[in-house]
């Protein structure tokens, strides 16, 4: 018969009320707490998983961790199970499956004990998994409409890195098929870091402000000058903290240059009707006759304020065909005045 070690039963005696008050921590933790062998085997858990779970206490005990997870999630264990005897703390989210087949999420904190038991503490993450899945396809939806949307649009970061942007911005701007997520504005315009006046539109809207301009010059890296219209403003996240930029702008140098040749086509004009020996006049389509050249006589005034001049096209390099006597309209033959349009006012010689 064996005798009872005096010492070690009071040992014992001292350290059960210990025990029961760690349990009793246990069981009432809010997280669910588990305890499984080598193998994955569920060796104890507490009150919060079984119930997260749907199972009672007697039907886990035996189960493996495995049996509870999302089929989805079965080829992530055996890599989880080595870093675990590797002796890392592992921290990771799984997707568990109920008794009754429904699934939620779980953050999982994992160790190997010395003896080489398991241990995890499992807290229900579901609410935030759903809003950041939320968060996640709102991101997408947006990217979306930025991508498809006909406008040239981009959206940065508070490190003005690419988040969004559309094809059209990539068409404007020649870049290709290049992948600018995650770039840096300034890495794909380079010549950016030497203009302080965009540096500082960039900073007053990371601040709050909003920026637009009607026709702004921008000097590429290739020498060539491009002219903008624009708008800059930023754009907030779900908490309503600014969280980037967002440029929505319209290449418009092939407009500047149509403008420019139009104001050089304009002065060769106008030199050369002042200039001319024939005879000139503009004459507006209210039939106003603003400017004459050196070579108009007064008899020729007269006969053009006798003229019925139409707002139309149409009438480019015809003949004058109709003359006003009397508050009556008379044709007029062998008539030698030839009428051209320009712009709204009409030139006659």
């Amino acid at each position: 018969m064996t005798r009872k070690n005096p010492d070690r039963t009071a040992m014992e005696e001292r350290l059960r009320p210990g025990e029961e008050h760690f349990r009793t921590l246990v069981d009432h933790a809010p997280d669910g707490i588990f305890v499984a062998d080598a193998r994955g085997r569920y060796l104890e858990v507490n009150a919060a998983w079984c119930e997260m779970l749907g199972y009672s206490h007697d039907e886990i005990l035996g189960m493996m961790v495995s049996d509870v997870l999302a089929p989805d999630e079965a080829p992530r264990v055996a890599g989880e199970v080595a870093r675990l005897r590797g002796g890392d703390t592992v921290k990771s989210v799984w997707r568990f499956r109920r008794k009754d087949d429904s699934s939620f999420y779980g953050e999982v904190n994992g160790r190997q004990l010395a003896d080489s038991r398991l241990v995890g503490y499992v807290r229900d993450i579901s609410q935030r998994k759903r809003s950041e899945l939320a968060l996640e396809n709102s991101r997408a939806l947006l990217q979306s409409f930025v991508e498809h949307t006909p406008a040239a649009v981009a959206m940065l970061d508070k490190e003005l890195r690419y988040v969004a942007v559309s094809r059209r911005w990539m068409q404007d701007y020649e870049l290709g098929a290049r992948d600018l997520i995650g770039q840096c504005h300034y890495d794909v315009f380079p010549e950016i870091r030497h203009m302080p006046l965009w540096q500082s539109v960039h900073e007053r809207c990371l601040a709050g402000a909003i920026e637009r301009g009607d026709q702004d010059p921008i000097v590429r890296a290739n020498g060539r000058t491009d002219w903008l219209r624009w708008e800059a403003r930023p754009w907030r996240d779900e908490h309503g903290a600014i969280g980037g930029i967002i440029m929505f702008t319209e290449v418009i140098t092939e407009r500047k240059l149509a403008e420019s040749r139009l104001r050089e086509s304009e002065t060769l004009l106008r030199g050369l009707v002042e200039t001319s020996p024939i005879p000139m006049l503009v004459v507006t389509v209210d039939a106003i006759v603003p400017t004459t050249n050196a070579a108009t006589n007064p008899k020729a005034i007269r006969i053009f304020d006798l003229m019925v001049f139409l707002p139309s096209a149409e009438l480019d390099g015809e003949l004058a065909k109709f003359v006003i006597t009397n508050g009556t309209i008379c044709p007029v033959k062998n008539c030698s005045v030839r009428l051209c349009t320009m712009q709204r006012p009409f030139v006659i010689c």
